[in-house]
């Protein structure tokens, strides 16, 4: 769970006129104690839905007919720089999903290893939501690839439709099964290992392997926030709004709750938006 500092960075309070008493020291401390407590525990976690965004198109200057790369279907391994062997997967909506699919049509591909039991992957949704916001359009896909359930088991097609109905995930993002992670974790190399969450594979449009990390830690999101935009040459800008994260930590860094004013973190629009006006 995020936390935060008052005493250096972006996040910081600001710095008091006068020299602070013990007692208002310690009020700030309790305050930062309650709001990080209340982020933790608001609405049990539950998701925030996607904003709503056109669904991909192919590119203009990449079509079936006439792709921008063509891609070894057996890979040549598994490390970053190789081609990443072709596989598929059974999809929500039926059917397989088949990752050359993507070769020479798309920009790449994000693969997000989760499962319904990965509360650090519900965490960071909004997150992942404002990678596609930005990414998607400009030809970057994005697959949500569920290893288990919420009992660790095989998910099946009915755990598939509740992970996207669950996250509001919409229509043009690809949500797929791969028992145990069996088959990505043969293709790509991982440094965690099975079940170290989340896991992200980045592909570009030759399916060679750009990023790779897992293992839930935390630096893994800036890493991929920055392969994205390297892939696209789009630089991730975060949203710092509060729309969608009243009475959270925004994804942006900034606070979007009544405590946020006597800390000085808050997002600029967390008085219009969410009513916590000082």
């Amino acid at each position: 769970m995020d936390s935060e500092t008052t005493t250096s960075g972006p996040h910081a309070a600001p710095a008091p006129a006068s020299r602070p008493s013990f007692v208002v020291g310690a009020v700030l401390v309790v305050l930062m104690i309650l709001q990080t407590f209340g982020a933790c525990s608001s609405d049990g976690g539950a998701p925030v839905p996607p904003p709503v965004m056109p669904d991909a198109s192919t590119r203009v200057d990449c079509t079936d007919a006439s792709p921008c790369a063509t891609c070894e279907a057996s890979g040549t391994g598994n490390l970053v720089g190789d081609v990443i062997a072709d596989q598929s997967w059974p999809m929500d909506v039926g059917g397989d999903l088949a990752l050359h699919r993507f070769c020479g049509v798309r920009r790449g591909v994000l693969i997000i290893e989760t499962a319904t039991w990965c509360t650090l992957c519900t965490e960071r949704l909004p997150l992942m939501q404002q990678w596609i916001a930005q990414y998607q359009p400009l030809g970057v896909e994005f697959v949500f690839l569920l290893g288990e359930n919420q009992n660790a088991a095989i998910p099946t097609e009915a755990d598939l439709k509740a992970y996207r109905s669950v996250h509001a995930l919409q229509a043009s993002i690809y949500v797929a099964g791969d028992p145990k992670w069996t088959s990505i974790k043969k293709t790509v190399l991982h440094s965690g290992g099975v079940g170290t969450l989340p896991g992200f594979v980045l592909l570009d449009e030759a399916m060679k392997l750009v990023y790779t990390g897992d293992g839930g830690d935390k630096a893994l999101f800036p890493q991929v926030s920055d392969a994205l935009g390297t892939l696209t040459g789009s630089p991730f800008v975060a949203t710092r709004g509060c729309d969608g994260f009243c009475g959270k930590l925004a994804p942006g860094g900034c606070w979007c709750d009544d405590l946020c004013a006597q800390l000085g973190n808050c997002c600029e629009d967390n008085c219009g938006v969410c009513g916590y006006c000082p």
